[in-house]
């Protein structure tokens, strides 16, 4: 170390005394290297804040914090390492405090040594944690600093839940009064304005919009300003119509408007006046403050989000038409070549031919007297021009260069068919087999030198709904996966590749099973995690299967399932439901 390198700087010993009567803070030091937990107390040990000082736990690996977390549901700050048993061991930590405990208070920073593994912007975009530092910046001041708004956060977002506990059972004490009122006042809706500033507070808190109606009359009683600035609509304008001309889905919307029934959360699309149309999480619900009659609406605009998956999304598209481009070219060049050679061919041949015809035709116009010496001499001229074989290889110089330009025609519409910018918004009835076709003579350069693909398709039994070019980006990488298993396998297999179909009651499945190397069982449940790969760093994202299982899962409504036999085969099952 230099000897301006501050990452181990040691407090003043100072005579004021820490108020030990308050609870410590409770710090748990994640890292499977004890020289780190051992540089940090040292660091912090004379740190408090607030009269309060710290305590310790150390975990050194992922399963480890996980124990311990289970625990002591009172850790308020994490110094969290990514590479421990394995490279992504950190981040897995981080989906399993923030998904499977559903801890959202705990603060974590995530500190790493090897920043490539856990590259930073993608880490912060993708996982719930709250700092991101390499160990090398990391200074004994810059720790304390992080330490000190960790703690801040963490304390306010404890006063805040329980803000929310005591606001919840204010409100609940105050629905009470509000329904023994609304019985009273029958159809007086003045405690709608009343309670205005509230609604206000909690939507533009949450960025929420809400529409109330009469469910009797269809009339609307109330929107809050989310909804006006989003439909560009006055609450004068809006409490002069009703639900059923105010509010439209989209009708490949997966969310149906029903003023009966609650529903859940759903992704739909909502439709403004001017037909722009908004993507929203979205729900109905009832009995609105205690009164039967009150239903409405309740929507989060989450525009942003769908524009950041259609980004991801062209960014692997971009990558696999890259990926695929020189075999493209290879399989373009090929045809090509030999119908520009058989053309050379035809026209060399045809001079021949004309040569041929019209010395001949001078022979013929020659005296009668001398025709046996002049069919002798055409005899010569057509054994000279090699008239026979001419006639023969002509006709197949023909066929050869019609199929060379069938061939080139079916890979440019194939081409221009996945790389056509179609609304990524709209649903159309789809082809399923058109389509796996077009994914299969995109691959073909991939597979066709080590692999065979079968294809046993059935007719779906119902309509299918859909996006043709995200499902084709789909099946895209699910063959180059099987191709990359089949040729990583050592024994140098010949690769075959299934692909079949069944019907189910409500969708239609399509199977796709290679004979390559599997897929490990410890891993298996990790191969959609966004950017988890088993390759070599440079040679894959991490992205691919991911993006897969969120076409189908969110975009269609369908499954993805897999099984295995490590080193023996795998098989993806992709079910898409069909439309009503």
């Amino acid at each position: 170390m230099s000897d301006d390198d501050d990452f181990i700087v040691f407090e003043e010993e100072s005579d004021e005394k820490i108020d030990t009567t308050f609870v410590p803070w409770i710090v748990l030091l994640v890292d499977d290297d004890p020289q780190v937990h051992t540089v940090t107390e040292l660091v912090l040990k004379s740190f408090s804040y607030k009269g309060r000082t710290l305590e310790f736990l150390h975990a050194y690996s992922g399963s480890q914090a996980e124990e311990i977390l289970t625990q002591n549901p009172d850790i308020a700050v994490i110094f969290l390492d990514v590479v421990m048993e394995h490279s992504h061991a950190g981040l897995d930590l981080v989906n399993w405090i923030r998904t499977t405990a559903n801890n959202q208070l705990v603060r974590i920073i995530l500190r790493t040594g090897q920043p490539g593994e856990a590259p930073e912007n993608s880490v912060m975009i993708n996982y719930d944690i709250n700092d991101y530092r390499e160990k090398t910046e990391l200074s004994a001041q810059r720790l304390i600093t992080s330490l000190i708004a960790a703690l801040r956060s963490w304390e306010a977002l404890n006063q805040l839940d329980e803000l929310n506990n005591q606001l919840e059972e204010k409100v609940r004490l105050r629905t009470q009064e509000l329904q023994a009122r609304t019985r009273e006042l029958e159809q007086n809706y003045d405690f709608l304005v009343k309670k205005d500033k509230f609604a206000k507070y909690i939507s533009s808190l949450f960025q929420i919009g809400m529409i109330v109606y009469e469910k009797s009359s269809s009339n609307i009683v109330y929107i809050n300003s989310i909804v006006e600035n989003i439909f560009k609509i006055s609450k004068t304008d809006a409490y002069s119509r009703t639900i059923n001309d105010f509010l439209h889905f989209t009708s490949t919307g997966r969310y149906s408007q029903n003023q009966e029934k609650e529903s859940e959360l759903e992704e739909s699309f909502i439709v403004l006046p001017d037909h722009t149309k908004v993507p929203v999480i979205i729900s109905h619900k009832c009995d609105f403050f205690g009164n039967s009659d009150l239903c409405g609406y309740i929507f989060l605009d989450i525009s942003s989000q769908k524009a950041l998956e259609h980004l991801a999304l062209n960014k692997q598209k971009l990558e696999a038409i890259g990926q695929l481009a020189s075999g493209i070219a290879h399989e373009l060049n090929t045809p090509s070549q030999y119908i520009q050679d058989n053309l050379e061919f035809l026209k060399s041949s045809f001079k021949d031919l004309t040569d041929y015809i019209s010395q001949g035709d001078t022979l013929i116009s020659e005296k009668k007297d001398e025709l046996n010496n002049i069919l002798d001499r055409i005899e010569a001229l057509k054994n000279q021009f090699d008239v026979s074989y001419l006639l023969s290889e002509i006709p197949e110089a023909l066929g050869q260069s019609l199929d060379g330009i069938n061939k080139i025609s079916t890979i440019v519409k194939a081409m221009k068919q996945f790389a056509h910018p179609e609304s990524q918004m709209e649903d159309r009835i789809i082809d399923i087999g058109r389509i796996l076709d077009d994914a299969i003579t995109i691959t073909k350069n991939e597979w066709k030198y080590n692999c065979t693909i079968n294809q046993d398709l059935s007719e779906p039994a119902g309509s299918l709904m859909g996006a043709p070019n995200e499902l084709c980006q789909v099946f895209i990488n699910m063959i180059v996966n099987s191709v990359q298993s089949i040729n990583s396998c050592p024994d140098g297999r010949k690769g075959i590749i299934s692909i079949q179909s069944e019907n189910s009651t409500n969708f239609y499945i399509i199977s796709i099973k290679d004979n390559g190397g599997g897929i490990p069982s410890e891993i298996i449940s990790k191969i959609y995690d966004p950017f988890f790969t088993t390759k070599p760093p440079g040679d894959g994202s991490g992205q691919g299967l991911a993006i897969a299982y969120s076409i189908i899962t969110s975009r269609h409504k369908g499954k993805v399932e897999v099984k295995s036999d490590p080193g023996n085969w795998c098989e993806f099952k992709i079910s898409l439901p069909f439309s009503n």
